[in-house]
């Protein structure tokens, strides 16, 4: 017999890999298209990301982003939720790390997302490129 897990931890529920990659970001409130803040991602998945920012976002606020891989002209335009929003100190400044699912990647950006997600991945686990 097969029991049931009972209390399940966020790395028990994801579905995708997260790599830890920096890569830029930037990010504008959904109905505003101006940008509103700079990071880089801490971490990324194909259903999500976490990255650091000065100023908070409410949980649950829908953004919209632009993830720059390496050797890209155009950035990847992604629509997501922020689910998380914790405060922290970091190098002595408040700062706040945030969590976000990935609602929509752009249809012109799909496939080109997969493909350098997938890149990335292979670099990491395989060729050990960080």
């Amino acid at each position: 017999m097969i029991k049931k897990k009972k209390n399940f931890s966020l790395a028990d529920r994801r579905i995708t890999q997260r790599l830890k990659l920096q890569l830029k970001l930037r990010y504008c409130l959904i109905h505003k298209r101006k940008i509103i803040g700079e990071a880089f991602t801490k971490d990324l998945s194909g259903g999500g990301m976490r990255f650091f920012s000065l100023s908070p976002l409410k949980t649950g606020t829908i953004i919209q982003s632009q993830l720059f891989f390496p050797n890209q002209n155009k950035p990847i335009e992604i629509k997501n939720r922020v689910i998380r929003c914790k405060k922290i100190v970091y190098r002595k400044k408040e700062t706040y790390e945030l969590g976000l699912s990935h609602i929509k990647i752009e249809k012109k950006d799909q496939q080109r997302f997969m493909f350098l997600f997938c890149e990335m991945m292979i670099n990491y686990f395989i060729l050990g490129e960080k």
